[in-house]
């Protein structure tokens, strides 16, 4: 899998303490970054980092890795990983979905829905602490087309189309379907939250690929981060196409609590949102039946499988 939201770490040199100190810097395509100290001199960290060919040396949750093409030491240079899925949300796929569905959502899941990094303890080596995070995936099937359940998931702008638990969404900044837009939700009363500040990070009208990123707001899960996926499959016997929608997310734990408990509260709300998007959708493709007309603006999106 190409790790397209991650470019090459640039090291600078710092003398801290009578030692060498390196600070590696991650940035991702949204120019987002993070830094490590590393208690050792370039050279001895260097290498490590530029092993394209070989990052399973350092990443926890690549298993293996092939170069596809290039030498992995030339820029251009592709390389395919396999990447270790987490226990739970293997299981919670095969719970959800048939040996056949988990098959064809597999590299889906694997391209997608999974977040290397989120750690469970502080950081090795560092004396830096880290919040234990916790990260989980819902599956859900729709009886529809992915032409009617697409347009749905992609509402950046109105998601209480399907989130029961959106009272009002206002857009601060941007237009929805841009990358970078913010939203501002109010939560309805019950909750431990009242408001929300998001960021669309991700929207693929290809793949059917949306992701965001909580920013703000006045609730208890912090850092948290979505990806949700549309995927078309095709129904025995001659039957309709239907849908499996996958909605993944990695959250800090909150401290006075347990990541058992933070994944059963967040599992929860992610699966009554994914059941509305069900009615809603199958309710919205009746429409869709062969020869009669298609809903206003249900062309103005890519439909893969459907064309």
């Amino acid at each position: 899998m190409e790790e397209s939201a991650i470019m090459e770490p640039h090291v600078e040199r710092a003398e801290a303490e009578a030692r060498p100190l390196l600070i590696l810097t991650r940035r991702g395509v949204d120019a987002n970054a993070d830094a490590d100290r590393v208690s050792a001199p370039v050279r001895a960290v260097w290498p490590i980092v530029r092993s394209f060919g070989n990052p399973q040396r350092y990443k926890h949750f690549v298993r293996t890795c092939a170069l596809a093409s290039g030498d992995g030491a030339s820029v251009g240079s592709v390389r395919e990983s396999a990447i270790i899925m987490e226990a739970h949300i293997e299981r919670s796929l095969r719970a959800t979905l048939t040996e056949a569905e988990a098959r064809a959502l597999d590299p889906v899941v694997r391209e997608h829905h999974t977040f290397p990094g989120h750690s469970s303890s502080p950081r090795a080596g560092t004396g830096l602490p880290t919040p234990a995070t916790c990260t989980s995936l819902v599956a859900q099937r729709v009886s529809a087309p992915v032409r009617a359940v697409w347009p749905i998931v992609r509402s950046f702008g109105n998601p209480q189309l399907y989130k029961n638990f959106v009272r009002t969404c206002a857009l601060a900044s941007g237009d929805g379907a841009s990358v970078g837009s913010v939203r501002e939700v109010t939560v309805v009363s019950g909750l431990p939250a009242s408001t929300s500040t998001e960021r669309l990070e991700v929207l693929d009208d290809h793949r059917n690929v949306i992701g965001f990123r909580v920013v703000g707001g006045d609730h208890r899960l912090r850092n948290y981060r979505s990806v949700t996926s549309v995927t078309e499959l095709a129904g025995g016997g001659g039957a309709a196409p239907y849908c499996v929608v996958v909605e993944s997310y990695v959250v800090d734990v909150p401290e006075g609590n347990t990541e058992e408990d933070t994944r059963m509260f967040t599992d929860t709300v992610v699966r009554l949102n994914l059941q509305k998007l069900a009615a809603v959708a199958e309710d919205s493709a009746v429409p869709f039946v062969v020869g009669a007309p298609a809903p206003h603006g249900a062309d103005e999106f890519p439909h893969r499988g459907l064309e």
